[in-house]
């Protein structure tokens, strides 16, 4: 146990000097450029957090690029980093794959059904999709789907097992994932331990999920399927039969 705490609190130190690295090389990044830098409209600079009022000309857009430029040259080169400039804010967006694992918890009154709900309150909000979430660091697939099931829904999952993965590209959200789907069983009801997320959870057939993906990628209730769940539905894995018959 001492040694487990010893690792994670190596690991958190390294994450922590990571991100002050990434801070700080913007901000050195950001001041260099900021005198005689101005905006689009002629009005403001960039001051390497906000822009302020000036009295040059200029594009905002060349400033964004060469801060970008300069930041993808100082970075890990596995990092590529996207700044957008408007007239109250920069925006700094980490473009990075990052890993998901969705699951697909059987119904345990309706074996050819599984549990999903309605996202709420981030990306894909309003399209229906599985229980899931991030991959953490040093995290196995299996542990992340019985946390992620618990937190949201608080069944406990057993005979948990890989099943499918993704690609999943969402250029409308500038984000990019790898979604790993596992397959569960579980025992009682799921609950809406995280309502700021979710709607709430009904269980679904494969049948209703395909209707919806014919539909245009809604299911039969006309409610939109999430990116991951939907190209899921699309590759509609034989191993995934197996799983609901």
């Amino acid at each position: 146990e001492e040694n487990f705490k010893k690792q994670r609190d190596e690991l958190n130190q390294q994450i922590t000097d990571l991100k002050r690295l990434q801070q700080t090389t913007f901000e050195e990044l950001a001041t260099s450029r900021r005198i005689n830098r101005p905006c689009n409209d002629a009005t403001h600079e960039f001051d390497g957090t906000n822009l302020i009022p000036c009295r040059e000309s200029g594009s905002a857009a060349t400033l964004s690029r060469e801060i970008r430029n300069d930041m993808k040259n100082s970075l890990n080169p596995e990092i590529s980093t996207q700044i957008t400039i408007s007239e109250k804010k920069t925006k700094i967006v980490y473009n990075c794959v990052r890993v998901g694992v969705g699951v697909l918890v059987k119904d345990p009154e309706n074996p050819r059904k599984v549990f999903a709900g309605i996202r709420r309150g981030s990306h894909g909000a309003g399209s229906l999709a599985l229980p899931g979430g991030h991959l953490e660091m040093g995290e196995e697939w299996e542990t992340c789907a019985k946390r992620e099931v618990l937190e949201e829904t608080g069944l406990v999952i057993t005979n948990v097992k890989f099943l499918h993965v993704t690609n999943d590209v969402m250029l409308s959200e500038g984000k990019h994932y790898v979604t790993v789907f596992m397959q569960s069983d579980c025992f009682g009801c799921p609950r809406n331990l995280e309502p700021d997320k979710c709607e709430g959870w009904s269980s679904y057939s494969w049948e209703d999920l395909q209707n919806g993906l014919k539909s245009g990628g809604t299911n039969s209730s006309g409610m939109l399927l999430f990116g991951p769940l939907k190209r899921l539905v699309m590759d509609n894995p034989a191993r995934l039969h197996e799983f609901l018959k």
